[in-house]
């Protein structure tokens, strides 16, 4: 047996400072994976800084230390093109200074940039020599120009590439680069375990859409589907402002059974009594690289309705509920008159999609993301 040399001089590891960029927080499904991303073991057992936009979303203050760019949006596209490239110029110069910061500190830094809008802090790790994860969640970003930019930029900065599934990956040709995919899981912020009232959840019959209050995510079909069933309640949440929803509302567009609001807080409840969950992007115009709010809907027990193509398709399958486009109306208002009238049915899908959920947990995207963080960041260089 070897017996340890007591003179040997054991060296500490170096701490090590995450720098995450997201350009802009809000509550869509890029920075809520981020949130979860940053509240895991392996981020929070380290040193954190955040850097991201001042309006409210998912990227919270007690996650780490947070420092914020200008970044507005508006209704004016050249204004908001404007607004991108001062960003770029902002997140550049913020990275650079954290960079030499958290060298003075003696830290080793790890730059993560989520999504591929996070061009300025792309240049400042490469300039700095700093370690650059490149995490990808998105196919479509605006205008193609802008893709074709970020494509270059990663492929001559980025050391890692994560991608939130194989669906998204295949989209992207990065052959020369270290790739890995890192499923999403349900959201750490919703209460565990899950317990459902499935009585309720189908008496009730009501029926859920949470997304963005964009036409090709589907806005003009919620409206028919809702429209074509007047005696059912249906609830659109959007990552929207109040002044942009009243708009909305006041378009007398509305039907009467459809209830209209911003994201709020408590949507575990809107789940909880949920009958069933519509994620309806139309998939020649915006390709679901994941599709969260199907995920989330399913872990509570709901049947699904999903667009033909997009990474859902990794984990969702047709035992969990429908997969149709959107603008084929009909067939998605004949599949919920079905389940509403069969109970024994509609069950069937709940259970099925509660247990294909159950694999995709909190618990266990924290424990991939200390996996993924081992592979990436090696013993020999902290």
């Amino acid at each position: 047996m070897l017996e340890e040399d007591p003179n040997k001089i054991i060296r500490p590891s170096k701490p090590i400072r995450y720098i995450v960029v997201h350009l802009s927080n809000d509550y869509s499904g890029s920075p809520r994976v981020l949130a979860d991303f940053c509240k895991s073991e392996a981020i929070q057992s380290q040193s954190l800084s955040i850097v991201t936009s001042a309006s409210k979303g998912f990227l919270e203050d007690d996650l780490g230390e947070k420092t914020i760019i200008w970044c507005p949006r508006g209704r004016f596209r050249l204004l908001n093109y404007c607004s991108f490239a001062l960003s770029q110029v902002q997140l550049f110069f913020v990275s650079l200074f954290l960079i030499l910061r958290s060298w003075l500190r003696r830290e080793k830094v790890v730059l993560i940039n989520n999504t591929i809008l996070s061009l300025g802090s792309m240049l400042a790790s490469k300039i700095t020599g700093t370690k650059n994860i490149t995490y990808i969640h998105e196919i479509n970003s605006g205008p193609r120009v802008v893709r074709y930019v970020a494509e270059f930029l990663i492929r001559c900065t980025a050391d890692h590439v994560i991608f939130v599934s194989q669906f998204v990956a295949d989209d992207y040709n990065f052959k020369d680069k270290s790739t890995l995919v890192l499923p999403n899981g349900l959201r750490a912020d919703f209460e565990e375990p899950i317990t459902l009232d499935h009585a309720q959840k189908f008496d009730q019959q009501k029926v859920l859409f949470v997304g963005s209050l964009k036409e090709y995510k589907g806005v003009n079909e919620l409206l028919v589907i809702a429209s074509a069933l007047p005696d059912i309640p249906f609830i659109g949440i959007f990552n929207t402002s109040n002044t942009i929803l009243r708009e909305f509302q006041q378009s007398g567009k509305i039907p009467p059974n459809l209830t209209l609001m911003t994201h709020q807080a408590g949507i575990q409840k809107r789940y909880e009594h949920a009958f069933l969950v519509m994620n309806l992007s139309l998939p020649d115009q915006c390709i679901e690289s994941f599709a969260l709010t199907v995920l989330e809907g399913m872990a509570h027990g709901c049947p699904c309705i999903v667009p033909p193509a997009g990474g859902h398709l990794s984990y969702f399958d047709a035992g969990s509920g429908l997969i149709c486009d959107a603008r084929n109306t009909d067939k998605i208002v004949a599949f919920i008159q079905t389940l509403r009238e069969d109970r024994a049915m509609w069950r069937q899908y709940s259970d099925h999609a509660q247990k294909v959920a159950s694999k995709l947990t909190a618990s266990q995207y924290s424990s991939n993301v200390k996996k993924v963080l081992d592979q990436i960041i090696a013993p020999s260089e902290l």
